[in-house]
This record gives C-alpha cells, structure tokens and sequence, in this order.
C-alpha cells in the first residue's frame, strides 16, 4: 500500500528491485526517460563526486523505518526536497549545514515526506537505492549523466601478463582489508571506495591526510584496515565488518580512532578525475609519496600526534620473476596474501591495467547475488546457499559453503542484488555445456563498497 502523495518514482524503483535482468532493468528505465525526478535522484545517488557527509542509516536511531506510518496520508513528494532552487542536498554537499544541524535538517525533511519517499531520501543519502544498478546502467540510458569513479585494478599474474612487465620491478606486500582512496582538497577531505562510495571516518583521519597531502589536490590511493590495541591488523572479515559501518555512516568513534591507511600510490586529483595521469611513472609517484612522508613527520610531531593513520606499504625491488615469487611465497608463508607486482615505468590508470600484477595462494572473485536458496536439515528457514554471477553471467554458481551460524541467520532476500567476495580455487567449464562454474566456492564476505561484479 502507498501513502496517498507518494511520488511516481516509488512504483518504478519497486519494479526495477524486481528483476534481476539487467537488460530489462534497462528496459524500465527507458520506459521512463521523460521522468525528470527519476534522472535527478539517480544522478544524487550515483554521483561519486558528491558527497552528503551524513547517511540514511545515520538517521534510524532518530527516525527508524519501522516507527513510520505505511498508509501516513499527510506527507509530501520527495520533489519537494529536490527542487533545483531549494535542495537539501545541495545544501548537504555545499557543507551549508554540518554536523548536528545537518542531522536535524535531514530528520525534518523525513518527518515531512510520505512513508515510501522518506525511504527513497534515505537511500539516497546512503548512495544505494537497492534496486541492483550502477552509475554504468544509469548512463546506457542517459549517456553522461553519472561521471563514473574508476581506481587502478591489477591484473592477475599469469604467462601472458608477466611477459609485458619489465624488470626490476616494484613488489608490494598485498593487504586484505578494504580498498580506498583519499582525496584531499584544502580542509575537505573525502574517503571514497573503489566503486565511489563514501566512508565516513573524518576527525583525526581527516587532519593527518590534510598534513600529508602536503598540498591541494593529492590522492591517496592504498587500504584500509582496522588494528587491535597493539596495532596489529584485525582479520579481514573482522575488520571489513567495522568498515562497512563507515560505508553506512554508522561507524562509531572508537572504532574510528582504530582505522589505518597502508598506501601504495598517490597520484594529483586532476589526473585521477580525467582517469589517468601519464606524466608521472611509478617509480617518480613511489619517490613523492616517500618525500611526503618525509615532510609529515615534523608537522606530526609538532602537532603531538603519536598514532599514525597513515603508513607506506612494506615493498622491495625485484630484478627477475624468480625473485618475485621467493618475495610472495615469503610473504604467504608469515600468513599474508600475496604481494602486487608493479612495472616502474607505468603510469596511473582508472581502469584494469596489466603493469600491476597480483600473486595469491588463493583466487577471490566478486560476484552478484542472483538468488537465495533456503537451507535444508539443521538450515530449514535459514540461508543454505546465494546463487551469484559473474558480471557478464559467464560464471554461475551456488555458493553454500563459508557462513557461520550468524551469516545463515541474518542474511535474508534483501542481500539479491549486492556484491559478496567468494575465494575459489578454480574456474570449472561444464563438460556437456558451454557454463562455467567455480571450484570449491566459499563466502567470505558481503561488500558494500563495491557494486560491479568481476568479469571471469
């Protein structure tokens, strides 16, 4: 049942949630081109660039969905708040409001929105309309309109790829916690995840990148991870857990204070806005990065910080691939990853490329959940397995295996559509049929920074 002054959008993003077909979650989107406020509160939420400082999620405390009135009559459209000439976001992104003024303003606007808009302003803010699609769909129907958020991604290493790395070569010890990149311009600062996403983590984080960054428009590109009192490295599902809660907004602050950046690269912002910057090779961006730390150091001093946020990835100079692999199987064998194998003279890139390679005793993939499947025996009304693709539905396969007793219990229907990390050992091609499916698939965790899957 609809409020009575819900907007048309609602009934469209419902329809849309519905399938799980791209192609025909295009088809409804270009059912509806003409809609001006379906366009304007994509672009809100798909934008990479902006950013509302506060999310949705933030707001349940004060204003849960559960509390609202489904059939409440009296509320407004969402259109009412989107107004080119009168917007709350645009007050959001401006910094117009902040902090605990921002929060009102917000929860003033829920208050006075019908039930099912109120949820449609709410995603909006947490940059997710769970309705399954990407920045890339949104301009298959209206070109442009989302600048799309790219990151360098290696490639793995394999006979083909290594033949065109060039030796010496940089070897990175490979981190397992969350892709991110900083961006720092003056006194803002934004975090953001490979897919765009915001991680809120602000205060301490905030300043010591400001003093890093040394200068206005650097990026810093690595990951974080999230340390116990003696600084070591929670596990990765541990620690992934706490900062999907910066993804939502929800993160408190002492898990805040215990967030770290190991960064790999950096790059200036306007290289990586126009997704690439061919001036600066990687040897030339490692030096700056290094020079940068260098000249951080006495301001951290000055400034009586002793708990560094931030740290240069562990890396050493290798001559041959024979050195590279002693280098990862050494690295494998204290219990990290794998380490990322990088071609000194590449440039950055805000795509896949094949000078930064990546060696690991297991494979990883992400995958979109297509399905749920209800368990059976001791699993009877709980999760038994997701059904996932690849992004290209090249790879289809029942991932049943690698939740805990707390994963089958709460992960419910809602999880269709989002992305999860699956380790593998191999891709497996049916032998009377053209699918392919994955060897031994075992969940590792669902992720909210990213909304693509792999293409395997």
């Amino acid at each position: 049942m609809y409020a009575k002054n819900t907007s048309s959008i609602w009934p469209i993003l419902e329809q849309i949630a519905a399938t799980n077909s791209n192609k025909e979650k295009i088809a409804i989107l270009e059912s509806h081109k003409e809609e001006t406020l379906l366009s304007r509160i994509l672009y809100y939420t798909y934008n990479p660039h902006l950013n509302f400082y506060i999310t949705g999620d933030a707001l349940d405390a004060d204003y849960p969905n559960a509390d609202a009135d489904v059939s409440r009559p009296d509320g407004v459209g969402i259109s009412k708040c989107l107004e080119p000439h009168d917007t709350i976001l645009e007050d959001l992104i401006a910094r117009k409001i902040t902090g605990n003024e921002a929060k009102m303003a917000c929860l003033r606007v829920c208050k006075k929105l019908c039930y099912h808009d109120m949820i449609t302003f709410k995603r909006i803010l947490n940059r997710d309309l769970r309705i399954g699609i990407s920045a890339k769909t949104v301009n298959k129907v209206w070109p442009g309109l989302i600048p799309e958020f790219g990151v360098m991604l290696c490639s793995p290493a394999n006979e083909k790829t290594l033949a065109k790395i060039n030796f010496p070569a940089a070897a990175q010890l490979k981190l397992d916690g969350m892709r991110a990149v900083v961006i720092v311009n003056g006194d803002d600062v934004q975090v953001k995840s490979r897919s765009g996403k915001d991680i809120n983590l602000h205060g301490e984080f905030d300043q010591q990148a400001r003093i890093l960054a040394q200068e206005n428009g650097i990026v810093f590109d690595g990951e974080l991870l999230v340390v116990d009192d003696n600084e070591q490295p929670l596990d990765r599902k541990t620690g992934n857990g706490i900062l999907n809660k910066a993804v939502k907004g929800t993160m408190s602050e002492a898990e805040a204070k215990r967030v770290r950046m190991v960064i790999w690269d950096t790059v200036k912002y306007e290289g990586f806005a126009r997704g690439h910057d061919n001036r600066m090779s990687m040897t030339s961006r490692f030096k700056g990065l290094e020079l940068m730390f260098q000249l951080a150091m006495k301001k951290f001093e000055e400034a009586e910080i002793t708990k560094l946020k931030f740290t240069i990835v562990s890396h050493k100079s290798v001559d041959n691939l024979e050195e590279a692999q002693d280098f990862a199987k050494q690295m494998m064998k204290e219990g990290h990853e794998g380490i990322i194998l990088k071609d000194l003279s590449g440039a950055y890139e805000c795509k896949r490329v094949n000078h930064q390679l990546k060696f690991k005793a297991e494979l990883e993939a992400d995958l979109k959940v297509v399905g749920w499947v209800e368990g059976t025996g001791r699993n009877v009304g709980r999760l038994g397995a997701l059904m996932c693709a690849s992004a290209d539905g090249g790879v289809q396969v029942n991932v049943g295996s690698g939740f805990s007793d707390n994963d089958r219990d709460t992960i419910d229907k809602s999880i269709i559509g989002s992305i999860i990390t699956v380790k593998y050992n191999e891709v497996i091609k049916d032998k009377n049929s053209d699918k392919r499916s994955l060897f031994l698939p075992r969940f590792l965790e669902e992720r909210l920074d990213k909304t693509e899957a792999d293409v395997l």
